[in-house]
């Protein structure tokens, strides 16, 4: 009658009221520091597969799918470096003062 009440399934229900009988994991707490160091101190360029080196270097077992877990709890995000473009064609026969680009009328 309560699952219907609150609109959920009863499994949910009983899965919500087990993690309310838990006592708080102080490793847990733990991790998820290192992970927020470990973060800032990369400059947001770890990802989940370098969190998984790095935290059992400090002591913790952790797979891949919780260090990103850890990480999405932690607030940690990724920066991904940007691709290095080449935007010169220096393949040419042109000698320097020819090049059309350097040609151009100065205003």
């Amino acid at each position: 009658m309560l699952c219907r009440l609150l609109g959920v399934s009863r499994g949910r229900l009983y899965a919500f009221l087990r993690r309310q009988d838990r006592d708080p994991d102080p490793e847990h707490e733990e991790k998820l520091r290192w992970v927020q160091d470990v973060a800032e101190a990369s400059d947001q360029t770890y990802g989940s597969r370098r969190m998984t080196r790095a935290l059992p270097a400090l002591g913790y077992r952790v797979g891949r799918h919780h260090a990103r877990s850890l990480m999405r709890q932690a607030g940690a995000w990724v920066r991904h470096r940007r691709r290095y473009r080449v935007t010169t064609n220096s393949d040419h026969d042109m000698r320097l003062n020819q090049v059309s680009v350097f040609a151009r009328p100065r205003h």
